[in-house]
């Protein structure tokens, strides 16, 4: 039986997916619990933030922001990684095919935004490649400008963008239509549920110089669920080109 090489590199992709997604709701699910009451590193070096410490209130949202960009800002550089490393999986194995213009060890070298810039032959939805290449730019925000547009970032009309399709679920419940966002969780927000659907259509987050950037829980799931559609795109992709002569 033949190995199904580009169905072992997608799966490889969605499941590093996947755990990059599963991290970063743990990693949000502990940052919005209440803060202890000491911070500290450990009980032999005190560097810490006391409750009373005057100040506190304004750190611990200080740190909040922070950590939430930190969280951020490495999950979708993982997500950025598992892509790349999707497509240096391909070109490596059949660089004629792929016809990337440059070496195979330059072009594993380089970041993905510039990786897609020298595949003219991947064939994926425009708005696919779209959020492939902001989610770089969104992410050098968050991990080297601690998440605050600037100058330094690829900006359109003074704003940073941030394109991707929006997954919305929404529920038929007695009540009538409901969507499930973050302020309406579980089947106690919709009541006696009968039915359901998803919705997906294009969203674009903007934020323009001087403001943070900010994902909440369902947008980075939108996301999420976007990137998986990239790498399930780029395997198609890759399954198109190796039928042709």
């Amino acid at each position: 039986m033949a190995v199904d090489f580009v169905g072992q590199v997608e799966e490889r992709a969605l499941r590093q997916l996947t755990l990059i997604a599963g991290v970063c709701a743990f990693g949000i699910s502990a940052e919005e619990k209440e803060p202890a009451p000491r911070f500290q590193l450990d009980t032999a070096i005190r560097f810490g933030i006391t409750d009373e410490d005057a100040n506190r209130p304004a750190v611990i949202k200080l740190m909040r922001d922070e950590y939430r960009a930190w969280i951020t800002g490495n999950a979708l550089a993982g997500m950025s990684e598992a892509i790349a490393t999707m497509l240096d999986e391909f070109v490596v194995r059949e660089p004629d095919i792929w016809q990337c213009g440059v070496g195979v060890d330059r072009f594993k070298m380089r970041g993905l935004e510039k990786k897609l810039a020298k595949l003219p032959r991947l064939n994926i939805d425009a708005d696919l490649l779209a959020t492939l290449q902001d989610v770089t730019a969104v992410r050098n925000c968050l991990v080297h400008r601690h998440g605050i547009v600037g100058p330094d970032d690829r900006l359109l009309a003074g704003h940073l963008s941030f394109r991707y399709r929006a997954y919305r679920v929404f529920v038929d419940s007695p009540n009538g239509l409901i969507e499930l966002d973050d302020a309406h969780r579980g089947p106690a927000a919709a009541g006696n549920v009968r039915s359901g659907q998803l919705r997906c259509e294009p969203a674009v987050l903007s934020f323009p110089t001087g403001s943070r950037v900010a994902l909440r829980p369902g947008d980075f799931s939108s996301v999420q669920c976007t990137m998986q559609e990239c790498a399930t795109a780029i395997a198609r992709s890759a399954r198109g080109w190796k039928r042709k002569p």
